[in-house]
């Protein structure tokens, strides 16, 4: 996140009886803007931040719960089959089921190799042949094999994300080059006979390098403003054309601020909340009670099936609550 600019930001004072270039006119609104720019991205990160908590505190644990009781469920399932001759229709039900469980719970968390392995025989299953193992051929098992050993495919929202991320690195390390240029010739020591002065610039040039380093492009521009502001007899030394370059700089950082203010709620931290991303955050936080309100309820009547498949009761009794799922 982008340090914000303080009160005494980046601004360009005319000289007594002077007025101020077209450039460091400019100067001047692109700091401004990008102090407020820096201010809301900060604001809506903070509430993005806020919704992320108040998810993983009143609905993440219901949704884990959901998960492991749906798991839970298909193992009972599968038995009730082991153990029951069924016909077709029967199967076919408990398949749909079961395929209903894995769809749920895998948006939910990852599942483990062993789930994945329970699930596929299910998955794979068919009225004609009864239960196929998924990759039971050496055929299949070589495909498996290879598309393992392949990268996964990213979707395109991911493609785009990362050309974005991408081009929003390369205008930063360009913007932060041309300042730095700019700075190191008009601060580097060697530029001044005066002992204390190039002792003033060593240092100046010290924090220089380190804000590149640091990839801290308004850290950059901070540190040759006050410079000029707090020695006057460098005033001159800050040209329309030294102006120019800062104002190109300054234009790619609002750009990229744009950009990543753009592309805060599609952040991968914040997929949980992505869709609450434009609602006042009252009316966020509201939606995301009424979703754990609506898991707990979704608990409570698995768990009631849970006890149906543990219960005494007859298959045929047990298999009509089946099919009515």
């Amino acid at each position: 996140m982008k340090t914000t600019l303080p009160d005494t930001s980046l601004t360009i004072a005319a000289r007594t009886a002077g007025r101020l270039t077209r450039s460091q006119e400019r100067f001047n609104k692109l700091t401004a803007r990008i102090k407020k720019l820096e201010k809301e991205l900060a604001k809506e990160s903070a509430r993005l931040e806020r919704l992320f908590t108040e998810f993983t505190r009143e609905v993440q644990p219901h949704l884990m719960e959901h998960a492991r009781l749906m798991h839970s469920v298909a193992g009972l399932l599968d038995e009730f089959a082991r153990k029951h001759p069924l016909k077709k229709p029967h199967l076919a039900s408990i398949q749909a089921v079961i395929a209903d469980l894995w769809s749920r719970s895998s948006r939910i968390v990852s599942p483990t190799p062993h789930q994945k392995e329970f699930y596929g025989r299910w998955l794979h299953w068919d009225a004609d042949g009864g239960h196929t193992h998924a990759g039971n051929t050496e055929d299949e098992n070589k495909r498996a094999y290879e598309r393992r050993r392949q990268p996964a495919q990213k979707s395109k929202h991911q493609r785009a994300a990362d050309a974005d991320r991408e081009a929003v690195d390369e205008t930063k390390q360009r913007s932060l080059r041309s300042v730095y240029i700019a700075l190191a010739k008009v601060l580097h020591p060697d530029t001044d006979t005066d002992m204390d002065g190039k002792r003033d610039k060593e240092e100046l040039m010290k924090q220089v390098t380190q804000a590149y380093t640091g990839r801290d492009l308004t850290k950059l521009l901070r540190l040759e403003v006050e410079w000029v502001r707090e020695e006057s007899r460098h005033i001159d030394r800050l040209t329309d054309e030294t102006i120019q370059t800062y104002v190109s700089a300054l234009e790619d950082q609002m750009a990229e601020l744009k950009r990543e203010r753009a592309m805060l709620g599609n952040h991968s931290r914040y997929d949980a909340v992505s869709v609450l991303a434009d609602f006042p955050e009252a009316r966020a936080v509201a939606a995301l009670h009424l979703e754990a309100e609506t898991i707990k309820e979704a608990i409570v009547d698995l768990k009631q099936f849970r006890a149906i498949l543990e219960s005494p009761l007859p298959p045929a009794e047990i298999l009509k609550h089946i099919r009515n799922r």
